[in-house]
């Protein structure tokens, strides 16, 4: 805001000293009487000189105030001594005194601008004003910046006109430090060389407790991304790269939050491409050493600029992103499931990638590394978010989810690929009963405990990518579909009349009520199981089918998976295909299940019930088995 919108009167004036009126120019009073009056630059003086005790109470205890921030504005370059705005026995200027060093400079720069150097001497009175004060340093901070750019050229003046704008930053009263700050810009606008050394102050002054301060440097801020996007910028990232070393965390938070928030709304004459390759630059550096939340707050960023926005452009992201996370063509690269940071920070930039993954851009080395290096490791992890073990690292549906997102977008893999996936599913698969087993009562032969959210996932993951040709194709692959058979019908029976107690009980519930916790949980796990039925079936023919679109129980049903174009069937099971479960896919269940495990309904459902933490063994009607049924 320029200086000229502050509110300074000759009425003011007269109450505020106790000599005669002085006499502002007219021209100038017509613009003081016309300005803003919501800035806060200039408070009204008291309409008695005599002020009660009372008002001056009030007045002490906003000006003492504590400063939100300490400013560091030490720079190489040599200072002005001190001694040249005031010297120590020089009295403070009155508010008078400035009106009067206003009124001559005002008439000497409208007469004859060219011979303003020669007023040299008043323009440091002028800045001796911020010595005095409340009234003096608001007066100096607006007659400073309206006079300055007579007196840029001046390397000592520019040091003097700094140094005491950065004081009153600093200033125990917050309405001078507002000022001051929504001033600085100005500084650049006359001298552009200062945008670096400014930015470095704001960016410090971001600190700020007090809100509205905080907003003030904000939008100074972004006046100086506009003057000079780069000096701005590179100030910027000193501050957020230097962070850990002065201990500026709260700095380094809100710089980021800054870059964050402001750079995408700017537009590609202030982004250019130059800029551009400058953040990427700068950004690629601060990543060697962040936090998952500014890790994904950079991506963001980065998504956000014009030359990441095409095809080749994600490609470049995306191998930010592996590089960040660890993942590279190297196959000797290793995974070390008890590396909690390691672990967090692979899940994290995964979730990342799967943003940009498409046809065009396929997931195929994410997909690779998870099944060769991360699969055979994955069951040293907690099992899902109830385990006591967990202590907020990735569980092994965590990365059992993010495995079946990539597969969706995979190219063609290696075969070993596929047979760790196999080999995987094998492991989850319960064995059929022999048959001396199955005559038994209804209470004899058990099950494993089955764990419903890994088997989905890892069905999907083995659907997904059996179909490449190069694999299913193999003897070898078709002797692991055999192999696999008896367990996978031995399953889908299982688990039918869990279906279809699920299916009675969602039923009985209205849109509303399946957003429940409990009543969405029950969604989800008639969605799960609808899923494992229907991959089965397609596994299950002879040769085997990939023609079923399967939707992730935690995807929306809009969000359809699958590699190729499938042609709709209608299911045996009451005609549940994928697209037929729309009605049953709510957004409810798909959010508010996750992380969570089913128990099953009360009454005689429940009888076979125990606890999670008593080895999943719940059961189900109809049945003579147990079937241990959880969601992670």
């Amino acid at each position: 805001m320029s200086s000229e919108k502050i509110e300074i009167s000759a009425a003011k004036m007269e109450e505020a000293v106790e000599s005669e009126p002085l006499k502002v120019p007219e021209e100038t009073a017509k613009e003081e009487n016309a300005m803003d009056t919501k800035t806060d630059s200039v408070p009204e003086t008291e309409s008695n000189k005599t002020e009660t005790d009372s008002e001056e109470k009030e007045d002490s205890s906003v000006i003492n105030s504590e400063p939100s921030v300490k400013i560091d504005s030490t720079d190489s370059e040599s200072k002005i001594d001190s001694a040249e705005v005031a010297k120590p026995d020089q009295e403070v200027i009155s508010v008078e005194r400035l009106y009067e060093i206003c009124e001559t400079l005002d008439s000497m720069s409208k007469s004859n601008p060219d011979k303003m150097y020669s007023y040299e001497g008043l323009f440091r009175e002028l800045l001796g004003g911020v010595k005095g004060e409340k009234k003096q340093k608001q007066l100096s901070c607006q007659f400073i910046m309206r006079f300055f750019k007579f007196f840029s050229t001046s390397q000592p003046l520019l040091e003097l006109t700094l140094d005491a704008l950065f004081d009153l930053c600093e200033d125990l009263d917050a309405a001078i430090r507002r000022q001051a700050i929504k001033e600085l810009p100005n500084i650049c606008k006359s001298v552009p060389e200062t945008v670096a050394r400014i930015s470095d102050i704001l960016a410090q002054l971001l600190q700020a407790e007090d809100s509205v301060e905080y907003a003030f440097v904000q939008t100074s801020l972004l006046q100086l991304v506009k003057i000079n996007a780069k000096e701005c910028l590179l100030a910027l990232f000193v501050q957020i790269l230097t962070a850990s070393e002065t201990g500026g965390e709260i700095i380094r938070e809100r710089t980021i939050k800054f870059l964050a928030t402001k750079l995408p709304s700017l537009s590609p004459d202030i982004l250019t491409p130059e800029i551009e390759t400058l953040l990427i630059a700068k950004i690629q550096e601060t990543l060697l050493d962040v936090t998952c939340h500014e890790f994904s707050t950079f991506i963001k960023i980065l998504a956000s600029l014009r030359q990441l926005q095409q095809t080749e452009g994600r490609a470049r992201l995306i191998e930010m992103i592996a590089n960040q996370a660890g993942i590279s063509d190297d196959k000797s690269s290793d995974f070390d499931p008890k590396d909690e940071e390691k672990v967090a920070i692979l899940v994290q930039c995964t979730k990342q990638a799967l943003d940009f993954f498409s046809r065009s851009l396929p997931s195929t080395k994410f997909t690779s590394y998870f099944c060769t290096t991360v699969l055979p490791s994955i069951w040293e992890l907690p099992e899902n978010s109830d385990s006591p073990d967990r202590n907020g690292m990735p569980t092994q549906v965590d990365v059992l989810k993010l495995l079946a997102e990539l597969s969706v977008n995979s190219g063609a893999l290696d075969n070993v690929c596929i047979e760790h996936v196999y080999n995987a599913l094998v492991r989850l698969l319960p064995e059929k009963p022999t048959a001396e087993e199955g005559g038994k009562s209804s209470g004899g032969a058990s099950l494993p405990n089955l764990m419903l959210s890994h088997l989905e996932c890892v069905l999907f993951i083995y659907h997904t990518l059996a179909r490449q040709p190069s694999y299913i194709t193999l003897e070898q692959s078709k002797n692991n579909l055999k192999k696999l058979k008896p367990s996978l019908t031995f399953l889908a029976s299982g688990i039918q009349s869990y279906i279809q107690k699920l299916r009675e009980d969602v039923a009985l519930y209205s849109q509303e009520e399946l957003k429940e916790p409990e009543n969405s949980l029950k969604l989800t796990a008639l969605k799960v199981t609808l899923n494992i039925t229907l991959i089965i079936k397609e596994l299950a023919r002879s040769p085997p089918s990939f023609q079923e679109i399967v939707t992730l129980s935690w995807k929306r049903a809009t969000q359809v998976s699958g590699n190729k174009a499938a042609v709709k069937r209608k299911s045996q099971q009451g005609g549940h295909n994928s697209h037929d479960r729309r009605g049953d896919e709510t957004e409810a269940g798909s959010s508010d299940a996750r992380g969570q495990r089913y128990n099953p309904p009360s009454g005689k459902y429940s009888k076979q019930v125990n606890s999670y933490e008593s080895k999943y063994k719940p059961g189900f009607k109809g049945s003579k088995y147990k079937l241990g049924v959880y969601y992670a």
